[in-house]
């Protein structure tokens, strides 16, 4: 929902200006929908793209996170220098994360996983964003989510030398619109508008 909000809708008005007999209905979802059982033209997801003989999928881009946490955080309560000392800290925890209340992180193509003292959960990254500025714990997001905040020093990062697995946006659909003009047209735009 946060890319959605942030990004796509002023990037689909564009699209429908540019295509005007094509009628769209957006939704927006933060749990991954699958376009055959629930009836999607087509999605874009952040997140893993599917392996499956009956869906499309095309690679848009990729979206790095970040560990970060407001200064007065990290000014109470010290900033971790490893990714063990995260099971000291307040974490705030992403609701729908595959991996569960683990956060990945990679240093030097050596991987560790954290368990993480999820103090606070939720499925929306803006709300853990806001959350972690009044300096209440961790968190772990995409740069779209708290870029203005990080250049703002509202948030500061942490763990610098060690990043975490990076977020992919693609296009899904089924195989049998394959051949559709309007998928075309939309996934062509969106690869426009996102690589």
């Amino acid at each position: 929902m946060s890319f959605g909000i942030s990004y796509l809708g002023v990037k689909i008005a564009e699209f429908m200006t540019r295509y005007q007999d094509i009628k769209i209905q957006l939704t927006l979802e933060d749990r991954f929908v699958d376009p055959i059982d629930e009836g999607y033209d087509l999605i874009i997801r952040i997140g893993s793209l599917p392996k499956s003989p009956s869906l499309v999928t095309h690679h848009i881009t990729s979206f790095p996170r970040v560990i970060c946490a407001a200064p007065s955080y990290l000014k109470t309560k010290g900033i971790p220098t490893t990714p063990n000392e995260l099971t000291n800290h307040s974490c705030l925890h992403y609701g729908y994360l595959a991996t569960g209340s683990q956060w990945q992180l990679i240093r030097e193509e050596k991987e560790y996983r954290v368990s993480i003292d999820g103090v606070f959960c939720s499925n929306n990254g803006e709300v853990l964003r806001d959350i972690a500025v009044k300096g209440l714990g961790i968190v772990m997001l995409p740069t779209f989510i708290v870029k203005g905040e990080l250049e703002r020093g509202e948030l500061q990062i942490i763990l610098p030398d060690y990043h975490a697995p990076e977020l992919t946006l693609g296009v899904i659909y089924p195989v049998n619109r394959h051949l559709s003009t309007k998928i075309k047209l939309f996934t062509q735009f969106i690869k426009e508008c996102f690589s």
